[in-house]
């Protein structure tokens, strides 16, 4: 795949939520936005299989750079999630996130998409989101 092509591609996504998002192999899709298309498609399977199930929460540590805030989490088999959120405004924030997010409520009766031994609620699932002007901070305890 040439440069020209990867560009197009990414360039080409539209977004998609539910069912669809579900059809393409989200975990727990819900009504968040995904990235649909050939690159959704991509992103789902990608997603559905680096899941796993647990019922144990991840250990969090939070360290804060002046308007800038860190958060690891550590799930019980070591794989890792990180979240930075930048304060923009008062009410704004710049965010990334990536690795595997623990969903305390995935598998619950409101499950949309992928949902694998369904009698465990609970599970991390493997994310990377940016977020430019989000509405909070996407870390526990920080406003």
């Amino acid at each position: 795949m040439t440069i020209r092509e990867l560009l197009s591609l990414v360039l080409s996504f539209n977004y998609v939520n539910g069912k669809i998002a579900a059809d393409l192999g989200y975990v727990n899709a819900g009504t968040d936005r995904r990235v649909g298309g050939s690159l959704g498609k991509m992103a789902g399977q990608i997603q559905s299989g680096l899941y796993f199930k647990s019922i144990t929460k991840p250990i969090k540590r939070v360290v804060r750079l002046s308007s800038i805030w860190i958060e690891t989490a550590e799930a019980p088999n070591g794989r890792q999630h990180i979240s930075i959120a930048v304060r923009r405004d008062r009410t704004h924030w710049l965010t990334v996130r990536f690795g595997w997010r623990y969903d305390g409520n995935w598998g619950d009766s409101g499950t949309v998409g992928y949902n694998p031994n369904p009698e465990i609620i609970g599970g991390y699932i493997f994310d990377a989101v940016i977020k430019l002007n989000a509405p909070i901070s996407f870390i526990e305890g920080v406003e």
